[in-house]
Order: structure tokens, then C-alpha cells, then sequence
């Protein structure tokens, strides 16, 4: 016993090891281990400053939003040419977000850098919705922050250094108004500052008891034609901004400054200048509240003086890494959503990361939902199937590691329900009982199945981690699911990767059904010769209805499906409604009918279906070749008139289909009790604009 209690001791205290290049290539032509620059940030918890995280960025326009959260410091984006590599987004304060109401200024950034120790060489940072209002090309909040041979192109509020220390280097900045704004400490060295429309340079928001704020140092400003712009304004009481050794244009006021219409303000904040050149220097203009410094004053305004601060940082001494001249990549890890291409990896041994499309999946493994918040549609006559999620990581195994990268708590967090439209979640009743998920999806009371989201087996001699959220989609914009994504890459690449439930390819492949089937055979299905293609969609969470609970008799219901030319199957699978606890209209007694023209009808199988949710399999006695097909509901049980089922597909007998099939979009089953938070719908696209 003593012996366990050690080795799990042991287990516990195990961090994964990752042997791994600290240089990251990202080229939209494939040519580097990432297409997105977000990807390639997020595929590397952080670095440290012996080996910073160094992503060498190729040529192109990467439309993304950028995001280096806190614990990813000493992390470095370079370019080779600031011209041609661009991260860029265009998003403004005016844009309507989720709640109906305009997302504001601090939701806008096209980049965030939250880490502290960054540093950018060669790269532009853009916010491209134009002069629309607030839209901000970057933000920072980290310290010790280094931009060389960078340009900031925006507007209004182009660059925000909201909190820490930031370092400028021969760096590009445009706008119009308040474009360089924030409380941080920040150094421009040779910058050049360019004006678009009339407005304000500066509008710090500098602490009282921050000796400084903005110090342009060796700078140089330029504006377009007849636009007159103001050195800064305060933005709060304590505003300090420098200009030293300035190249001014005409496009500088004689004023300088604005005191934002508060002249309360002009006895608190400090600004001031040192030899300022060209048409926009007049001192002798200048405002009363501004100074004009000495050289023994400006001298003393050096970048250790300003940047220094306790740690006695110096941006001058962080360099980039040269990049490598080759990458190697990870060669033994495949991610994929094929289980053929999955297979013949693990047959040779390899590691795999597998996202199935959820089309592939059989039918008995479900559909997720987000959840009502509070209460749960289990109390209504119809509801979504989902409870809820549970995240096991139990301490001293491996498989606690798994989602390292990936913040969360053991339940249904907020950033899950990003990642729930579209997922299936794999039913693993057929699987080993020891199989444990890392991230669970609970089933509802009623049929109560052992479902994962996220799980590791032993296949063979190779190794299989399974997501069902799909993180094979690189291009995909959402955060959260590049997070995730990464997360699981980084744990499979890892020593903690050793999954310890052996299974059969046999067993695994028995998880899958082509619910898309009768799609990619282009059929078409009627009752009583109206359209009823809602059970050959292959979502079973919608459904056919038919019947009246207060009619005298129920009546047989023929549901007819036709293709195109004739078809090879050896069976048929029905699947009964799966959103009503009291199986309202489910199927007892049945038969199915071929013809060869719609007109003729014979019988090839009789049965009788128990009410369940289960799927139900129809096997013929022999593989048949036919156009027409028809299921009878003959009976039903107890009561009920009415006839209900959800999905029927054939079981395909004919030659492999060149078809892969795409990704289902699945229907939200809503509850018929209209007291309980349903939550939001999938956003509807916007009505086209007519002519």
C-alpha cells in the first residue's frame, strides 16, 4: 500500500517533457509547420529567456485576431519585411456584438499581447476598418515589451499600451486621433509618426506617480495635406508626454497641445520638449501649461532612465534568434479526421490525433448542445439529450496532463459551448468498461450511455487520442477551438502520452456509420406524396411527426423513398425519434417494400421495432438492387396514433462511393416548456439587400 501511495506521489508531481525546437515557421503557402499565426502561438505553452518561442512569420496577409495570453511570455514574431508580412482584423467600437449592443473600444484590438518579455521585428500590426471610430490595431499589457522595424496603420486609437514597459525602434505609426494612448511607460526612438486626418497624436493616461509616460526620442512627424494635428491631449489628469530631438512638419499646431476641453487638466498634466525641429517647433506658441526643457533636463531623459525600473531593464540588449535553416517538424504525429488514414498510422506505430467528422459516427452517438443555464430540459416532453459535461483529470495518471494548454474547470465552462454546435459525442458502450474519458459528455436519465468527447486508447502497437470537437480545422477562427487544438497536439507530441486501454481496430471501426448515406446517393423521401426529407438528412434531431392523438384510429403511415437509378443494399437502419421521454409515435409492428417503378410493391422484410431510442437495424435475407423503397409503420404502441421516427438510411452494398461527405450542421431540439433558458440560437445571416 505504501508502495502505491508512492509511485502515485510520484505521478502527481510528473510534468510532461516535449523535446521541441523553440523556432516556429508560419507560411500561408504551407511551406512552414503552420498556416495561422494564432496556431503557431498557441502550439507552445511559453518560452523562457535562455530559449524564447521564436515564430518566424513568411510574407502575406494574415487576417486574424492575435492573442498572447499571460503565461506565453518571451515570445517573439519576426518578419522579414514589414511591408509584406501584415496581421491584421477589422474590428470597431461600433460593430454589434452578441448582446445587441456596440462591442466598444477594448473588444477591437487585432492583436493583444498580454504576455510580459514580447518582442516583434518586421511586422505590421493593422486594424483595417477605417475611419469608422475606435479600432485598434494592438494592445499591450505586458512589460519589458520590444517593437523593432515595426508599423501600426490605423485610425483612431491605433496603438494602446494600456499597463507595463514597451520599446520602440525605428518603427511606423498612423492615425488620426488619440492613435498612440494608454498608462503604460513606453520609449519611441527614431519613429515616425504619421498623420491621416486632423486630430490628436498622444492621449496618455499616465499615472501621478509614474515619473513617465510617452518619450518620443529622435522621432520624425508627417501628415497628409492640410491636416493639422495637436502633440497630445490628456487623457486622464496625469497625462506625461516628451518629445525629444522631434523632426516636426507643418502638420504640428503652433499650440501643440489640447487640454480636452477640461482646463482643470492643464495644472495636472506634464508635458513638455527639447529641441524640437522643422515648420511644426514654436516654442514661443506653445501653450503656457507645456515646458520647453533644457539639454540638462532632456540629457537625464535616457531609455534606461525611463525603461529602467527596478529590474534595471534594458531593451537595447534583447535581440532575435536568427532563424533556423531547417525545420524538421513532427513527423510522428498525424492529425486527421480519417479513420483509414488513422489506421494505417497506427498499424506502423505512430501517434494520432483523430477528430472523425461527425457525419462518420453512428447514430447511438449523439448530438451535443449547449445547456440551459439553471435548470435542464429534462422536465419538458422534448428536450436536447446533453446534461452537461464532466473533465476528469484524476491526479497520477498520465491522461491529467491532457488538457494543460487548455484552462478549465471539471464542468461545462463558458468557452466549451463555443465548441458544442456540430460535435457528436462517441458512445463507448461497445468499447472496453475501462475506457475513461478525460472529457465526458453526460447523458440524460433516459438512456444514460457512456459517452467521450475526448479519449486515448492503445491501437496496436500506436497511440490514439480522440477529440470529437473537430480540431483537424486549422483555418477556423475561434480561439478557443485553436487553444484546444493545441493543447492536445502539444500532449500527444509529449512523454505523457502513453494511453494504457488496448483496443481492436475492429472494436473502433465498429463506432462508425456513413449517416450521410442516403445524401450522397441522392434520394428522396415522401409521405402521402408530400416531402418528407427530414428523415434522410442525417440528423437525428429532427424528425417526422405524422398522426392526431385525438383522431378515432391510428392510420398506417408509408413513408417512400426514391434514388435516382437503382441501389445495392443489404438492409436498412430506422432510427426513432430521440427527443421525447414518453416515445411519442415510435414504431411496433412494420414492413419494407421494393419496386422497380413506384408502382408494384413487394414485401422483403416484417418485423416488429421495440419502443427504445436505440437505432433500430432491418437485415434482409439477401443483398437486393432497387429504386423504390418503403418503410410501413404498421402499429404503434398502447394509445398512440401518431407515427414518429427520425432518420432511415440503407445499409450500401454497391461500390465504394467517390463522395467523402461534408460535416452535418445539426438542428437544436428546443423544449416545449417555454419557462426554461433555452440559450442562444445559431446567429441568422442578415437578409441580402434587395436591389
Amino acid at each position: 500500500m505504501k508502495r502505491l501511495r508512492v509511485l502515485a506521489s510520484v505521478c502527481i508531481l510528473l510534468t510532461c517533457r516535449l523535446v521541441a525546437a523553440q523556432n516556429i515557421t508560419v507560411a500561408q503557402d504551407g511551406t512552414g509547420q503552420f498556416k495561422s499565426v494564432q496556431e503557431a502561438i498557441m502550439s507552445v505553452p511559453a518560452g523562457s529567456a535562455a530559449k524564447p518561442v521564436v515564430i518566424h512569420i513568411r510574407p502575406g496577409i494574415y487576417k486574424e485576431l492575435i492573442y498572447i495570453q499571460h503565461e506565453k511570455r518571451f515570445f517573439r514574431l519576426v518578419g522579414e519585411d514589414a511591408n509584406k508580412t501584415v496581421l491584421t482584423f477589422d474590428l470597431n467600437a461600433n460593430i454589434i456584438g452578441k448582446d445587441n449592443k456596440p462591442i466598444t473600444t477594448f473588444r477591437t484590438p487585432s492583436t493583444v499581447i498580454d504576455a510580459d518579455d514580447f518582442m516583434a521585428e518586421n511586422i505590421t500590426f493593422e486594424n483595417s476598418a477605417g475611419p469608422v471610430g475606435q479600432a485598434l490595431a494592438i494592445r499591450v499589457d505586458g512589460d519589458r515589451a520590444v517593437f523593432r522595424n515595426c508599423r501600426f496603420l490605423g485610425w483612431q486609437d491605433t496603438l494602446f499600451l494600456n499597463r507595463g514597459r514597451q520599446y520602440f525602434e525605428d518603427c511606423y505609426i498612423q492615425g488620426h486621433v488619440d492613435f498612440i494612448f494608454g498608462a503604460a511607460t513606453a520609449f519611441f526612438e527614431r519613429c515616425h509618426i504619421h498623420c491621416l486626418r486632423n486630430g490628436y497624436i498622444a492621449a496618455a493616461s499616465t499615472y501621478d506617480y509614474y515619473p513617465y509616460g510617452f518619450v518620443f526620442s529622435n522621432c520624425k512627424i508627417t501628415g497628409e495635406p492640410d491636416v493639422k494635428t495637436y502633440l497630445g491631449r490628456p487623457w486622464r489628469d496625469f497625462a506625461n508626454t516628451i518629445y525629444l530631438d522631434t523632426e516636426m512638419s507643418d502638420v504640428v499646431r503652433p499650440e501643440g497641445w489640447q487640454n480636452w476641453n477640461l482646463p482643470a487638466r492643464e495644472k495636472t498634466a506634464r508635458y513638455a520638449e527639447f529641441n524640437s525641429k522643422g515648420p511644426g517647433a514654436n516654442p514661443k506658441a506653445r501653450v503656457a501649461w507645456s515646458k520647453q526643457l533644457n539639454r540638462a533636463q532632456a540629457k537625464k531623459i535616457t531609455v534606461r532612465e525611463v525603461l529602467g525600473g527596478s529590474d534595471k531593464w534594458d531593451p537595447r540588449s534583447v535581440h532575435i534568434i536568427a532563424e533556423p535553416k531547417s525545420q524538421t517538424g513532427d513527423q510522428d504525429v498525424l492529425i486527421t479526421n480519417s479513420w483509414q488514414d488513422a489506421a494505417a498510422k497506427l498499424a506502423a506505430g505512430g501517434k494520432v490525433l483523430l477528430s472523425p467528422r461527425n457525419s462518420d459516427l453512428n447514430w447511438i452517438s449523439p448530438p451535443l448542445d449547449t445547456v440551459p443555464v439553471y435548470w435542464n430540459r429534462q422536465m419538458g416532453p422534448a428536450w436536447g439529450r446533453m446534461l452537461g459535461l464532466w473533465i476528469n483529470r484524476p491526479l497520477g495518471e498520465f491522461k491529467s496532463h491532457t488538457l494543460d494548454g487548455f484552462p478549465t474547470d471539471q464542468y461545462f465552462d463558458w468557452q466549451w459551448g463555443q465548441l458544442m454546435p456540430g460535435t457528436r459525442a462517441v458512445n463507448l458502450d461497445r468499447l472496453p468498461e475501462a475506457l475513461d474519458p478525460v472529457v465526458w459528455a453526460i447523458d440524460d436519465w433516459n438512456r444514460n450511455y457512456k459517452l467521450g468527447i475526448i479519449f486515448e486508447c492503445a491501437v496496436g502497437n500506436g497511440r490514439l487520442l480522440v477529440s470529437t470537437i473537430d480540431v483537424t480545422r486549422t483555418s477556423d477562427s475561434n480561439p478557443v477551438l485553436s487553444q484546444l487544438r493545441n493543447a492536445l497536439f502539444y500532449y500527444v507530441r509529449s512523454d505523457c502520452f502513453q494511453p494504457n486501454i488496448p483496443i481492436t481496430p475492429a472494436q473502433f471501426r465498429s463506432l462508425f456509420f456513413d449517416t450521410r448515406i442516403m445524401s450522397k446517393l441522392h434520394a428522396t423521401a415522401s409521405v402521402g406524396g408530400e416531402p418528407a426529407g427530414q428523415v434522410i438528412d442525417g440528423d437525428p434531431n429532427t424528425y417526422l411527426l405524422v398522426g392526431d392523438q385525438k383522431a378515432p384510429a391510428r392510420e398506417q403511415v408509408e413513408v417512400v423513398i426514391t434514388f435516382p437509378t437503382a441501389v445495392e443494399m443489404s438492409g436498412l437502419v430506422v432510427m426513432p425519434r430521440q427527443n421525447h421521454r414518453e416515445h411519442e409515435g415510435d414504431i411496433r409492428d412494420y414492413s419494407v417494400m421494393v419496386s422497380d417503378d413506384g408502382t408494384l410493391w413487394s414485401d422483403i422484410a416484417r418485423g416488429e421495432f421495440p419502443s427504445s431510442f436505440e437505432p433500430h437495424r432491418v437485415q434482409f435475407q439477401r443483398p437486393i438492387k432497387t429504386r423504390y423503397l418503403k418503410l410501413v409503420s404498421l402499429t404503434g404502441f398502447g394509445t398512440d396514433k401518431t407515427t414518429s421516427l427520425s432518420e432511415i438510411a440503407i445499409v450500401y452494398a454497391g461500390p465504394k462511393l467517390n463522395d467523402k461527405g461534408q460535416p452535418i450542421e445539426y438542428q437544436r431540439n428546443r423544449t416545449a416548456t417555454s419557462e426554461i433558458d433555452e440559450g442562444p440560437d445559431k446567429p441568422k445571416a442578415p437578409p441580402k439587400p434587395k436591389p
